[in-house]
């Protein structure tokens, strides 16, 4: 039971909730991920009504009713945030907890965007009516707790628990394609859940999603909350497939084709500057808000490594053979002093730098002596460490 699972501290607060007149209902992720793996999971989303057994309010007193909440808040002194729709979220040790009132959405005309709907609160609603909002029936599934007694009851008014169990993604309702956001759900979802199909009557209808209004705030939300590689990938092929439309500041990512295992916003752009080049790194640069500074010196860091994988024995023996201050100034050292300089880019690349005639792995074993330094121009200081580490490593070859 989830009861048990959980911390005895959690327990007995979300008891005093219920004991100040409400009743709780997870919703959302934890139902679905525990009934799918037994996951206990840190976020809690609950919706919240007034308890059966309490005195009767009217619908228009329920705001006022709520607030019964914030003075349990104060009164144990617990940080909590406001949020439209008499949503309230805190966070309670370890778990992020939010309560939401129960509400019906209504769709605007001619809106796409995430924030297509007006939204009409009631606390009387049933759980079918509520859970309609939802996006999938899989994440429609709610588990009732009654911690007076010690109870938990699953609410499953539309089959989100054989379709969770059977591997099927099935919207709840036609409203789900009024939000270009729950696209990129779909994506997400598919990916989490790995031998999911997404329904005939869902697929046979995507091509009716709207995504001119898709922001990239919600694009980098969804993308790094899954498998960003294949994210991007998956993303591409159903725009492909089903003729979708999207804003203009997305249209280079279908021209691309990104590896599996990428993961972060660096990875991704090393990605597109070492297959696609500079003017498409740029173009990822800009949708993530990243630095051109950054993106100026992980290109100058890839042209040292090419620089130095290229490099022979024979090109270590010429400089070698070079007065040291003849060296000091070759342009070796130089890419070498990029390398280190840069070196939080390695990690990006997925190189085994050891393969190099020369890596980290030798120079930074080198211990200069400050008197050796003085003997050099100032200029030339910063280089000693490169031209050092050759002399030590090729000459007792």
């Amino acid at each position: 039971m989830i009861i048990t699972s959980l911390p005895k501290e959690l327990i007995a607060f979300l008891k005093e909730i219920q004991d100040h007149g409400f009743s709780l209902c997870l919703v959302g992720g934890f139902p679905r991920d525990y009934i799918w793996s037994k996951i206990i999971g840190h976020d809690l989303d609950f919706e919240i009504r007034p308890r059966i057994d309490v005195s009767i309010i009217s619908f228009s007193g329920w705001d006022l009713y709520y607030e019964k909440l914030y003075y349990l808040l104060e009164l144990k002194k617990i940080n909590y945030q406001k949020l439209p729709y008499l949503i309230t979220r805190i966070e309670f040790g370890d778990y992020k907890l939010e309560f939401s009132s129960p509400r019906i959405e209504i769709n605007k005309d001619n809106d796409h965007s995430h924030h297509h709907f007006e939204a009409l609160l009631n606390p009387f609603l049933t759980y079918e009516e509520s859970f309609r909002r939802r996006d999938f029936t899989i994440n429609a599934i709610g588990i009732e707790l009654d911690l007076a007694n010690g109870k938990e009851n699953i609410v499953d008014p539309y089959g989100g628990k054989a379709d969770l169990l059977s591997g099927q993604l099935k919207n709840i309702s036609e409203d789900f394609f009024f939000d270009s956001v729950r696209f990129l759900r779909l994506i997400r979802f598919q990916l989490k859940f790995k031998n999911f199909v997404i329904h005939d009557s869902l697929l046979s209808k995507l091509g009716t999603f709207n995504l001119t209004k898709l922001s990239i705030y919600h694009f980098n939300e969804e993308l790094f909350k899954s498998n960003p590689g294949l994210f991007l990938n998956t993303f591409v092929k159903l725009i492909n497939d089903h003729k979708l439309i999207i804003p203009n500041s997305f249209v280079f990512w279908t021209e691309m084709h990104f590896s599996a295992d990428l993961q972060t916003k660096d990875e991704i752009l090393a990605y597109a500057l070492l297959f696609y080049g500079y003017d498409y790194a740029q173009k990822v640069s800009h949708f993530f808000s990243l630095s051109d500074r950054r993106l100026r010196n992980l290109k100058s860091f890839i042209q040292s490594y090419q620089f130095v994988k290229k490099l022979t024995k024979n090109d270590i023996s010429e400089l070698l053979q070079s007065p040291i201050e003849v060296a000091l100034c070759n342009p070796i050292l130089r890419e070498l002093k990029n390398l280190e300089e840069k070196k939080e880019f390695k990690v990006l690349l997925n190189i085994h730098f050891e393969d190099l005639i020369i890596s980290w792995n030798d120079w930074e074993k080198i211990k200069i002596d400050p008197l050796e330094l003085e003997l050099l121009k100032k200029s030339d200081r910063s280089y000693y460490l490169f031209y050092k580490t050759l002399k030590l490593k090729f000459n007792h070859e």
